[in-house]
């Protein structure tokens, strides 16, 4: 369906499998309790919707707006968010499990204690985030932007972490295997040697 506009609409319990939306407006949607399986959603906007405690699974968002919409509770399973905006929204008691968030913008998101393993991040952008916790193990985070994260007791270990420009990120507690912490140093301009 394109450009379809739900503004305002109570979506609250509603199920979704395998529907297809194109520049559609769910802006101040309500859709706690929702399950959506299977779906697409290209260009929309979701600025201001409600989706505490909704199940979004195996479905795919590129380029979306989210702006100061809220997932209290929601989980949000095996997505593919490729090019999103989520800066500026309630992350509040989220579960991210799985999935492709490349080139998605998390800007001062409260993320910590996630557990991200496996996951594909590349580009995406964590400026000021608060990543502590979060377990990154064998994740792709090629090229992400970590400036002004918190990454205290973040676990690395594996991740694929090419392209990351270290200059302004803090690395205080990070834990990073033997490779990437060679691989960080040398970023850094020092010369490791034998």
């Amino acid at each position: 369906m394109s450009d379809v506009d739900w503004e305002e609409a109570n979506l609250e319990g509603v199920v979704w499998h395998q529907k297809t939306f194109d520049q559609a407006n769910f802006r101040h949607v309500r859709w706690e309790g929702a399950e959506i399986r299977g779906c697409r959603f290209l260009h929309c906007d979701f600025t201001g919707a409600s989706f505490n405690h909704a199940i979004l699974k195996d479905s795919f968002f590129a380029a979306c707006e989210w702006r100061w919409a809220r997932f209290i509770g929601a989980q949000l399973i095996d997505l593919k968010m490729v090019g999103n905006s989520l800066e500026q929204a309630d992350l509040a008691g989220i579960v991210i499990r799985g999935g492709d968030w490349s080139s998605t913008r998390m800007r001062y998101q409260v993320l910590s204690g996630q557990d991200f393993s496996g996951m594909q991040w590349r580009e995406a952008d964590f400026y000021g985030a608060d990543l502590r916790q979060v377990q990154f193990h064998s994740a792709d985070l090629t090229r992400v932007v970590l400036d002004k994260a918190n990454l205290t007791d973040a676990d690395l270990r594996g991740a694929e972490i090419e392209g990351i420009n270290w200059v302004p990120v803090a690395l205080h507690q990070v834990i990073l295997d033997q490779a990437q912490a060679i691989q960080v140093v040398r970023s850094l301009g020092a010369t490791v040697r034998d």
